[in-house]
C-alpha cells in the first residue's frame, strides 16, 4: 500500500495547515505500533550514530603521551605553534619525526 503523496506544508491553506496539525497531536495509534525489523533496525541505529572521523586501523591510532616541560619551553612551544597555525601536538609530533629523521641519517 502506497502512502498518498502529501503538500508541503508551507503551500497548504490555514485550514489544511490546521487539520495536519491536528492529526499529529493525535499521535499514533497503538495498534499501529510494532518492533523494527531486522532491516529498519540496521538503518535506525546508522541514523543514531554520530556523524564522525572514519575509524582507523589499530596501528594508526593516536596514542595520548603525558609529557613534562619547563614553563618557559612550554611558551615558546605554544607560541611556535600558533605562529605556524597548528597544534601543540602537531608541532611536537613534526620534531620528533624530524629528530628521528636526523638519527638515521647520523647513525
Amino acid at each position: 500500500m502506497q502512502a498518498k503523496k502529501q503538500k508541503p506544508f508551507f503551500e497548504m491553506t490555514a485550514a489544511e495547515k490546521s487539520a495536519f496539525v491536528q492529526k499529529l497531536e493525535r499521535g499514533i495509534p497503538r495498534a499501529r505500533l510494532r518492533p523494527l525489523s531486522a532491516k529498519e533496525n540496521v538503518l535506525w541505529q546508522a541514523a543514531r550514530r554520530a556523524p564522525g572521523r572514519p575509524r582507523k586501523p589499530a596501528g594508526e591510532k593516536a596514542v595520548p603521551v603525558r609529557v613534562t616541560f619547563e614553563p618557559s619551553l612550554l611558551t615558546a612551544i605554544d607560541a611556535c605553534a600558533r605562529q605556524r597555525g597548528i597544534s601543540r601536538a602537531q608541532l611536537l609530533a613534526e620534531g620528533a619525526k624530524l629528530a628521528l629523521a636526523g638519527k638515521k641519517r647520523s647513525a
